[in-house]
């Protein structure tokens, strides 16, 4: 539990995933995923401990668990 809190998410990590789904949306033709829906579906994930964020050279990496 100690380790997974440290690996959190920041604004980094968050606006760095919200900017590659926006482009895979629009790649897709769907509607861009707003912010705030984005932020509570990463709570709800945060909250039971299913999602990490780490950073491998200088790139973000999500994992969900």
């Amino acid at each position: 539990a100690d380790l997974f809190s440290k690996l959190r998410k920041d604004d980094l990590p968050v606006t760095v995933i919200h900017e590659a789904l926006n482009e895979f949306e629009e790649a897709k033709g769907r509607p861009k995923t707003l912010r705030a829906d984005l932020d509570k579906a990463l709570g709800v994930l945060e909250a039971e401990n299913r999602i990490m964020y780490r950073q491998y050279d200088g790139k973000w990496v999500v994992f969900l668990i």
